[in-house]
This record gives C-alpha cells, sequence and structure tokens, in this order.
C-alpha cells in the first residue's frame, strides 16, 4: 500500500510505500515528522516518550499562539500523559 501525503508546511507531494516497512509485534515502533519527511524509511525514527513529549509539547506550543485554542492547552503533566499513553498499547496478542 502506498500513500501520498503533503501538508501545510511542506506542499511537496511524497509517496510512502508500507511495505517497506516492517510490521510485526518483534519491530521496532517508529515516527516521523510528516512536515520534514522526504517520504523514505530513513526519515522515521525510533520512538521513545520523551521524543512524543516533544512532538505534543511543541504541538501545544504552536496553538497557544491561535487565539482560538490558547484556553484549551492541556497542563504540562497532561501532555506528559498524552505522551507516555502509547506504552500502554499492545501488539497482537500480548498484554
Amino acid at each position: 500500500m502506498v500513500i501520498h501525503l503533503k501538508t501545510s508546511v511542506n506542499s511537496t507531494v511524497r509517496s510512502l510505500d508500507f511495505r517497506q516497512f516492517d510490521f510485526s509485534c518483534t519491530s521496532h515502533v517508529l515516527y516521523a515528522d510528516i512536515n520534514l519527511m522526504t517520504a523514505a524509511q530513513k526519515d522515521f525514527l525510533l520512538y521513545s516518550p520523551s521524543a512524543n513529549f516533544a512532538i505534543i509539547e511543541h504541538t501545544f506550543q504552536v496553538l497557544a499562539t491561535k487565539r482560538e485554542f490558547a484556553n484549551l492547552i492541556p497542563p504540562k503533566e497532561e501532555q506528559r500523559s498524552m505522551a507516555n499513553y502509547p506504552n500502554n498499547m499492545h501488539c497482537g496478542n500480548e498484554q
């Protein structure tokens, strides 16, 4: 499966072939900044709660500058909880 994407920050259309990824439960969890990626597997980095928190924190900092979102920004502790949420997910039948 191939997806094509662009963002408001990076309007270049990029294609990402999901056949290049290992979706098995033993593979590492990855993430990518879709605004910076060139649509190559090398753009994906190993996931960590601290990396996730950095993305979440930055996103809320940007949103805080927008009048319509300024009062909706959760406290840092709630943002940390959001960043750690993926650690509660399990692959396949593992518990």
